[in-house]
């Protein structure tokens, strides 16, 4: 009797559908972080496919549950999504403004967040250092950069890879669709600033480079220099705050 049912019971088929539900909804959420973990949430489900198919099952239900997967990627990568989204960001920079800016958060000297249609707005001061209240945005970021010139009026300026700069024109990358012909060396861009000293003075913060193509002109002596000056002046302004 005992026999019977484990012959009607095709495990191999049965391991395969858990195999490849459990590792389409790890992959559903975690996106391109399947690469870093060596694709080995593509190996599960790669594993799983195996199982389906080298049941006894029709090949009907091996290509149904075997196709499966796309759609539980997708509704798992958007509930992820909807769940991780962080609240939308908009920077406002002085007009002339060039070099690193810093928002330190979750300071209780800080300043009173501010809201405007649904999105946070953070005036930088012509330091370039905000000090603010409001707490650190983690999740899927929706960031807006624009110069602020004397009349209150916004130019949005584009998001690039520090890289970007560094390069010659034709070779420039950016996250923005706009057509590469209208970039040229006094283009100006926030790019965010890897491995900034302010992140030391505080790890709730977030640090952006306002530059265009000038700045990897100057010599890189004069570089360290106004950073490291820049650091010791959010350092100061910190303690004062605090």
């Amino acid at each position: 009797m005992t026999e019977k049912i484990f012959q009607k019971r095709d495990w191999k088929f049965t391991i395969g559908i858990i195999l490849t539900i459990f590792w389409s909804v790890v992959i559903g959420f975690l996106h391109i972080g399947v690469i870093y973990l060596f694709g080995i949430p593509l190996v599960g489900l790669v594993l799983g496919f195996i199982f389906i198919w080298i049941s006894k099952k029709s090949i009907k239900k091996k290509t149904l549950w075997t196709t499966l997967c796309i759609p539980i990627i997708v509704a798992t990568f958007f509930v992820s999504y909807k769940i991780g989204k962080a609240e939308p960001e908009s920077f406002l920079i002085p007009q002339n403004y060039r070099g690193q800016i810093v928002v330190f958060y979750n300071e209780k000297c800080g300043q009173e967040p501010v809201y405007e249609n649904g999105r946070r707005i953070y005036n930088i001061p012509e330091s370039g250092i905000l000090i603010t209240k409001i707490k650190e945005n983690r999740g899927y970021l929706n960031r807006k950069f624009y110069l602020l010139d004397e009349r209150g009026n916004r130019s949005e300026i584009l998001e690039f890879h520090w890289q970007s700069f560094e390069t010659e024109k034709e070779n420039w990358e950016h996250f923005n669709s706009s057509p590469i012909e209208e970039f040229t060396k006094d283009s100006v861009g926030a790019a965010w600033a890897y491995g900034t000293e302010t992140y030391f003075l505080s790890k709730n913060s977030i640090s952006y480079m306002i530059i265009n193509h000038h700045y990897y002109e100057k010599p890189e002596k004069e570089r360290f220099l106004e950073n490291r000056q820049f650091t010791k002046n959010a350092e100061s302004l910190l303690k004062e705050c605090r």
